[in-house]
C-alpha cells in the first residue's frame, strides 16, 4: 500500500493517469502555468497528486533535452494558495510544501 492506496485502486489509477498527462503537458515545448486555489481544503490524495506534478514536471525539465538542444522542451510553473490560519505546521500539506522547496 502507498499514500494513494492499493495497487489497482481507483486513486491509484488515476494517479497514474494524471502523472501521465503532466508528463506530457511539461514536455509539449510550451511553458505552463498551473494554478490550485484554496489548498487549506484539499485532501492527501490532492497534496500527492501535487507533488507528483511537480517530481514529474522536474523530470520532464531535466531529461526533455535532445542531441539538438541546449535546454528543455517545456517548463512549469506552479502556483498555490492556502490560507496560513487554516493549516497545521505539521499538517500533509505543509509537508508536501516543504518536500518541493
Amino acid at each position: 500500500f502507498s499514500s494513494l492506496g492499493a495497487v489497482g485502486s481507483g486513486n491509484h489509477r488515476l494517479s497514474h493517469l494524471l502523472h501521465v498527462m503532466f508528463q506530457a503537458i511539461c514536455s509539449g515545448g510550451h511553458p505552463v502555468v498551473f494554478v490550485a486555489e484554496d489548498l487549506h481544503w484539499s485532501d492527501p490524495f490532492t497534496v500527492d497528486v501535487l507533488g507528483d506534478f511537480v517530481q514529474t514536471a522536474a523530470l520532464c525539465g531535466s531529461n526533455n533535452l535532445s542531441a539538438e538542444q541546449e535546454e528543455p522542451k517545456g517548463s512549469l510553473l506552479l502556483v498555490g494558495s492556502y490560507r496560513d490560519n487554516e493549516v497545521s505546521a505539521d499538517g500533509f500539506l505543509m509537508e508536501q510544501i516543504k518536500c518541493m522547496e
